[in-house]
């Protein structure tokens, strides 16, 4: 269920005396950016470059390091103390499971991993019953006030794919504006945070066609009074290939299948978490309309759908 980048950047500044800066650096999968409109702050940048390098280090699936691994490898023996903020993010990811009707669930690696495209195999259907068992919040003992994790099963995976950039780029919001910066971008592997403006010139952003990359299918303009959060999903970057077919990375938690057709999902929502995993749920729910219009109105949406084989755009 990794997020990827289709959303792009119109970032042409006309006034040349007025400054923009911006800084990168490695972290949740890909190349991370932060672009605002104010002086240099140099400690401000090395504060979040430290601090979500800390998040991604914390919930890298793929290091034996991360705590995602020692809670993988020993939560079913018994409790493992996480620090608040974890425990925080995990009980955040569990209601999300539930306020979408189990489409995101970040326990779907415990079947998933049969699909990871690094193992090159196509699953056996067998193989698949044999894991959805540990798939399911259910699995999981959290307690918040201790900062616990324990699992209740062993065999299940935590994978926070769906859900890291979306949580990085919120917190990476509150530090710029604890800093004082009210214009900025933030461009994290797809989720993007977008606040106030290019002194006074709206943020401009395109959504790019993923099969005709100098194509845009959608652009349109921020809100100057108020931060924007757009998430971005698609199946045309990171999938297995085999045989001549192609099986996307975001996997439905209730089959353990990889999703079919939803090729680029765009949520824009009111915080860059929410925005995150509901692109991802949405692109497991893409076929049915009443449950894309639940999640519109309960979680205030706006969501662009390029799904099917006709690659038809879909505006909700």
């Amino acid at each position: 269920m990794r997020t990827i980048v289709i959303v792009i950047l119109l970032l042409a500044v006309s006034c040349q005396q007025k400054t923009v800066n911006s800084f990168s650096f490695k972290g949740l999968g890909g190349d991370l950016t932060v672009t605002y409109a104010a002086p240099k702050n140099e400690t401000l940048e090395k504060d979040i470059e430290r601090r979500v390098t800390e998040l991604s280090t914390t919930m890298n699936y793929y290091s034996k390091e991360s705590l995602t691994t020692k809670l993988n490898t020993e939560a079913h023996k018994g409790a493992v103390e996480v620090p608040d903020w974890f425990c925080q993010l995990l009980a955040s990811s569990a209601n999300f499971t539930r306020e979408t009707g189990g489409k995101f669930d970040i326990t779907y690696k415990s079947e998933g991993f049969l699909w990871d495209i690094h193992r090159d195999i196509v699953p056996d259907p067998a193989e698949i019953r044999k894991f959805l068992p540990f798939v399911g919040i259910e699995n999981l003992d959290l307690d918040c006030e201790k900062n616990t994790v324990a699992f209740r099963k062993e065999g299940v995976k935590l994978d926070f794919g769906a859900i890291a950039s979306g949580f990085a780029a919120d917190e990476t919001r509150r530090m710029m504006e604890q800093g004082g910066v009210k214009d900025f971008l933030i461009n994290y592997t797809g989720e993007l945070v977008i606040c106030g403006s290019k002194y006074g010139k709206p943020w401009t952003v395109g959504i790019r066609n993923p099969f005709k990359k100098e194509e845009l299918i959608k652009t349109f303009e921020t809100s100057t009074e108020q931060c924007t959060s757009i998430s971005t999903s698609g199946d045309y970057e990171r999938y297995l290939e085999k045989n001549g077919k192609k099986y996307s990375h975001i996997i439905d938690p209730s089959t353990g299948n990889p999703v079919e057709g939803a090729h680029s999902v765009t949520v824009i929502a009111p915080d860059c978490m929410t925005a995150d995993t509901l692109a991802t749920a949405l692109s497991v729910g893409w076929r049915d309309h009443e449950y894309i219009a639940e999640m519109k109105k309960r979680f205030k949406l706006k969501i662009y759908m390029l799904t099917g084989e006709d690659l038809q755009l879909t505006e909700y």
